[in-house]
C-alpha cells in the first residue's frame, strides 16, 4: 500500500515539473514556442509592408498564376471576338497586355487592350480575380451589350493621372479616332472599375482637315452649362472644372507587355506587375495631339455635346 502511494506521489511531482518546463521561458519547449509567435508576427509585418505598397492583397503571387492558369479562357473571349481568319499572329500583335489593382480593392485586374483599323479605334478586356480567390471575373463596360469596351486608348500611355470620389477611383484616358476622311476626333475619359468598366465623356475636340492640314478645332463640352472661354485655353479649363470636386492622386504607371503565349503567359503578368506603380511621380500628358496638330492659324469653334 505504501508503495503504491509513493508511486503515484512521484508520478505527480513529475506532471508538475512537466508542467512547469512547458510555461518556463527559459526552458527549450517555452524557447521554441517564443520564436514560433516571432516568426509569424514577422511574417504578418513583411505582408503588411506588400499590402501597403501594393494597394492590398496578402499573395499577389497565387494571383498571377491564377490569372495565367486561365489563359485558356481569356485567350479564347479575346481569339473569339477578333475572329482571325488566318493565324493566331494577328492577335498577338494588336493586343497588349498589363497587370494592376486599378481600383485598390487587393484583387488584380488584366487589362488587354489592343488598337484595330484605320481609324486605330480601340478594343480592351478586363479580368478581374474574384472576391473568393478561387477564380476570375470578366468586367463588363456598361454601355456595350456585348461588354467589349470601344473606348479609350490604353496601350497608348503607360501613366494614367488618377483621381478618387467617394472611396472609387478614376482614370483619365485619351481616345484618339478617324470619324470620316475629314475628321479626327480625340476625346477624353474618365474611367473607373469598380465592378464593370464604366466612363464618363469629358470633352475633346475635332481637327477638320483642309487642304491635307489642320486647319480648325471644334471643342466639344461634356456640361454644355458650364462657361468656357474662347482660344487655346478652352479645353484646359473643361479638364480642371470636371476635376474640381474630385481628389488628385498619385500618377499611376503601367507597364504593358506583348501579348503572351501559354508557355510564358505567368513571366509576362509577372513582370507588368513587377513594374506597376500606385505612386509615380509623373504625370500623363493630357490629349497631346490638341498641342501639337491645330495648325499654325487654327479657328477655334465652340460648340455644345451632341
Amino acid at each position: 500500500m505504501k508503495k503504491q502511494v509513493l508511486t503515484a506521489g512521484l508520478v505527480l511531482v513529475m506532471a508538475m515539473t512537466a508542467c512547469a518546463k512547458a510555461d518556463d521561458p527559459t526552458s527549450a519547449t517555452g524557447s521554441e514556442t517564443a520564436k514560433d509567435i516571432d516568426v509569424t508576427e514577422s511574417t504578418t509585418e513583411s505582408e503588411s509592408a506588400v499590402t501597403e505598397q501594393k494597394g492590398g492583397g496578402s499573395d499577389f503571387e497565387s494571383q498571377l498564376k491564377l490569372l495565367s492558369g486561365e489563359y485558356g479562357n481569356w485567350e479564347k473571349e479575346i481569339y473569339d471576338w477578333q475572329q482571325v481568319t488566318n493565324d493566331e499572329t494577328d492577335m498577338f500583335e494588336v493586343y497588349k497586355v498589363a497587370v494592376a489593382d486599378l481600383n485598390r480593392n487587393g484583387r488584380l485586374e488584366l487589362i488587354c487592350s489592343g488598337l484595330h483599323g484605320t481609324g486605330s479605334f480601340s478594343v480592351t478586356f478586363i479580368y478581374e480575380v474574384n472576391a473568393s480567390f478561387d477564380g476570375i471575373t470578366r468586367l463588363y463596360s456598361t454601355d456595350r451589350d456585348d461588354g467589349v469596351d470601344k473606348g479609350g486608348d490604353f496601350t497608348k500611355h503607360s501613366f494614367f493621372n488618377c483621381y478618387k470620389k467617394d472611396g472609387v477611383y478614376y482614370y483619365a484616358v485619351d481616345d484618339y479616332t478617324g470619324t470620316g476622311w475629314a475628321l479626327t476626333e480625340e476625346c477624353l475619359y474618365a474611367y473607373s472599375f469598380d465592378g464593370n468598366i464604366d466612363k464618363k465623356k469629358i470633352g475633346g475636340y475635332v481637327l477638320k482637315v483642309e487642304d491635307y492640314e489642320f486647319k480648325s478645332v471644334l471643342v466639344k463640352f461634356y456640361d454644355a452649362k458650364k462657361a468656357c472661354i474662347d482660344g487655346e485655353e478652352a479645353l484646359n479649363k473643361l479638364i480642371d472644372d470636371y476635376w474640381k470636386d474630385y481628389e488628385k492622386q498619385p500618377c499611376v504607371r503601367l507597364n504593358w507587355g506583348d501579348f503572351p503565349k501559354e508557355d510564358n503567359c505567368f513571366d509576362t503578368l509577372k513582370k507588368s506587375f513587377d513594374m506597376y506603380e500606385e505612386a509615380s511621380d509623373k504625370t500623363c500628358d493630357l490629349l497631346p495631339g490638341y498641342k501639337s496638330f491645330h495648325g499654325e492659324d487654327p479657328e477655334y469653334n465652340i460648340r455644345k455635346p451632341e
